[in-house]
């Protein structure tokens, strides 16, 4: 526990001025019809000074190794890649990890366009993840959340700070990573960032929280990206129409060929 306690930092630089804030998520659902993998996936990206609003509905023939979370996340590296491409000194919030252990060909392409035009454009990237499956910070053996947590609280005990506290960041190759606790009383939430990390905009962040100490633009685009019942229910009727005019057997290869077209 000391040797956390020795990597808790507090972030006390004054609020600054955004000149472009981005977020970005996705909504998805994969659809499986007579042998077909049918991935659809609903990018939500926004830029609230300007209010820009990009969105993606993309739907995706899933072959055997691909997996559908990881072609969501290239999917938002796109549309985030996009809104940066136009700007300058962005601040651009992702939900979720930036590396992930499972990688595709458009991942890498798309996180690829992400880092390098991030650092040409000036932006800061920030990915937020509240659902940490292994520890990266620490080589605990339990979900290192919670002894990071016992930490930092001990920290704003002394003297009942309430600003913004995050562990020392690591580098994990071309990212670096630490927890950030925007308000006291909450499970620190584990972000990555490009490296040399610029970490400035924490304590504007840190006035755009949601009650559970998430950012609110990242809840916005979340809300806005979920898959109704409605637009599943329309892709599986529109499936079984192609089942019923091409055969079940040919559904798969009719589907990519269909989508490759568009």
């Amino acid at each position: 526990m000391r040797e956390l306690e020795g990597k808790i930092i507090r972030f006390e630089e004054s609020p600054r001025d955004l000149n472009c804030l981005v977020a970005v998520d996705s909504g998805f659902s994969e659809i499986t019809y007579a042998g077909a993998r049918l991935g659809l996936i609903n990018v939500v990206g926004m830029e609230f000074r300007s209010r820009e609003r990009r969105s993606l509905l993309s739907p995706i023939v899933l072959g055997k190794s691909m997996e559908l979370p990881v072609e969501a996340r290239a999917a938002e590296f796109e549309v985030a890649t996009q809104l940066m491409e136009s700007r300058r000194d962005c601040l651009v919030l992702l939900d979720g990890t930036i590396k992930l252990s499972t990688p595709s060909e458009r991942y890498i392409r798309a996180k690829s366009m992400l880092l390098s035009t991030a650092r040409s454009s000036n932006a800061i990237v920030l990915a937020h993840s509240k659902d940490v499956t292994i520890n990266r910070y620490t080589e605990l053996d339990t979900d290192e959340r919670m002894p990071l947590f016992v930490a930092m609280e001990k920290n704003r005990a002394v003297d009942k700070y309430n600003g913004v506290l995050i562990t020392a960041p690591l580098i994990l190759d071309e990212l670096s990573i630490f927890y950030v606790q925007y308000k006291p009383h909450l499970l620190p939430i584990y972000v990555e960032s490009i490296n040399p990390p610029d970490l400035s905009p924490l304590t504007t962040i840190s006035k755009l929280v949601t009650g559970e100490g998430y950012p609110i633009p990242l809840y916005i685009v979340d809300r806005l990206s979920k898959l109704g019942n409605e637009t599943i229910k329309y892709m599986k009727l529109s499936i079984a129409k192609l089942a019923r005019g091409y055969g079940a057997l040919a559904i798969h290869e009719t589907l990519r060929e269909m989508l490759n077209k568009n």
